[in-house]
């Protein structure tokens, strides 16, 4: 289980990068009234959603309490820490409109507990190669699925390794994620770095005739599981806001944090 210090330090970067970049406000103990199906559970005085644990054959899934209109823009952002284990199987997230709602839990194993949840749009951060669509790089590996299928799906959006959550010097790290959803072009982007910056160049998008699928609101949420290898899969923050997606700024303008702060309370904000 990650202790307390790496949240806080978390939260403190995330923090300090939004209030440059954009309303994006990830905070941690945000997850107390999320609807958590199969092995998910809250840790660390409930401000770490751990969407499965450690142990073989673990399956879990958590939806925020509110739906996400696909009428207008969002953007999310969410740390997350990979640990614990021995290297399985990873975790999405999740927007979905299928018909068991905040209750719907997919296979488990390398189908990531999302195999089987119609509706739906994912992003993957795969761990271990099973051979599917979405694992044409080995071990880690950014994907994209469509309709609760990542095994013989669309053929998936292989991104390779873009940052190594399974190995190497950034084993058991925090990272860092951001979706951004643009209504007038039915585009979801994501993009991940393993500092609290938002990077210029995303991981993956998608666009297609999938998202006329999802109707108008989606809930939003994480699916995870492990196989006869295992980690605990955990999110440390979550945020959503309304509104256009932030333009990253360059790394000068930290200089000029304490200007940020003090136009922040002004920016209309939502949380889930």
């Amino acid at each position: 289980m990650p202790g307390r210090s790496p949240v806080a330090r978390a939260g403190a970067v995330l923090t300090t990068v939004s209030l440059l970049t954009a309303p994006l406000f990830a905070q941690a103990g945000t997850f107390t009234d999320w609807q958590l199906n199969g092995d998910a559970a809250l840790e660390a005085e409930d401000n770490t959603l751990r969407v499965s644990p450690t142990g073989i054959f673990r399956t879990g899934t958590a939806w925020a309490p509110t739906r996400l209109s696909l009428l207008e823009d969002f953007s999310i952002e969410f740390s997350f820490q990979i640990a614990g284990g021995n290297g399985a199987d990873g975790f999405t997230i999740t927007f979905q409109n299928s018909g068991d709602g905040s209750s719907a839990i997919g296979d488990g194993g390398g189908a990531l507990g999302y195999q089987g949840i119609e509706n739906s749009v994912a992003f993957i951060y795969d761990t271990f190669d099973n051979g599917f669509d979405t694992d044409r790089e080995p071990g880690h590996n950014t994907s994209v699925a469509t309709d609760g299928n990542l095994i013989n799906g669309w053929g998936g959006q292989s991104i390779g390794n873009p940052i190594d959550v399974n190995g190497g010097s950034l084993r058991n790290a925090v990272l860092f994620s951001w979706v951004d959803y643009d209504a007038s072009l039915g585009v979801f982007t994501m993009f991940l770095n393993d500092v609290g910056s938002k990077p210029g160049t995303p991981a993956a998008s998608i666009a297609s005739d999938w998202i006329t699928r999802l109707g108008d609101s989606v809930f939003v949420g994480f699916t995870a599981a492990t196989g006869s290898l295992d980690d605990n899969h955990d999110i440390l923050s979550f945020s959503v806001v309304e509104g256009p997606a932030p333009v990253p700024v360059p790394a000068a303008a930290w200089l000029l944090a304490s200007g940020v702060i003090g136009l922040a309370g002004f920016t209309r904000r939502r949380r889930v």
